[in-house]
């Protein structure tokens, strides 16, 4: 709403503001939707971890600390 009046007058393009349709709001839905479904693989991967795995400092050569 503030860069309207900018960018009709820089570019020409009339960008009207109006209320999200019933379109826009299944669209936010099924992107929200799709990124929750997709982010739960790695959640339960992370889940499935013990707390000890993810704090093991691997230097390579074979050497393995644990903090």
């Amino acid at each position: 709403m503030v860069a309207q009046p900018w960018v009709e007058r820089e570019f020409g393009i009339f960008l009207p503001i109006t209320p999200p349709t019933a379109t826009s709001w299944l669209y936010l839905a099924v992107v929200l939707v799709a990124s929750l479904l997709l982010g739960l693989a790695p959640a339960w991967k992370a889940y499935r971890n013990a707390l000890s795995d993810g704090l093991r400092i691997r230097l390579g050569m074979g050497f393995d600390f644990r903090l």
